[in-house]
């Protein structure tokens, strides 16, 4: 190899290197460029949320008041409450989407296995084949 071609060679690996060191910069460039953008969509997000998370908090807040402090209940008997008010929630919304012929999944009674036991005739045998429609 001569000085010449050496040279040839030095010069192709600066100008690669630099090409590379130019990508890298701009890779980094768009991730942080991406980044900020996120961020700035996430700040959006919370703004818009704050006053639904405020009214959100004043009415729990208010309910729990109401029930603990001005009935005078213990807050199992507010959790009782709740979770019965959720459970005939779910209840008529099933039996009204099953009125309107509407197919989901959520209902327990229309999945391809049973729930919660794995055999049908284990759950007969123990009085819930009520389940299996």
């Amino acid at each position: 190899m001569g000085k010449r071609e050496k040279k040839r060679l030095e010069k192709r690996r600066r100008e690669q290197e630099e090409r590379e060191r130019e990508e890298r910069e701009r890779e980094e460039r768009e991730r942080r460029e991406r980044e900020e953008r996120e961020r700035r969509e996430r700040e959006m997000m919370d703004e818009r949320r704050r006053p639904i998370k405020a009214t959100m908090a004043l009415a729990i807040g208010s309910l729990v008041y109401y029930h603990c402090a001005y009935r005078n209940s213990s807050f199992v008997t507010l959790l009782a409450d709740v979770f019965i008010v959720i459970l005939c929630s779910l209840a008529v919304s099933g039996l009204f989407s099953r009125q309107m012929n509407i197919q989901s999944v959520l209902f327990a009674l229309s999945f391809p296995f049973p729930f919660p036991f794995p055999f049908p005739p284990i759950a007969s045998s123990l009085g819930l084949g009520f389940l299996f429609c």
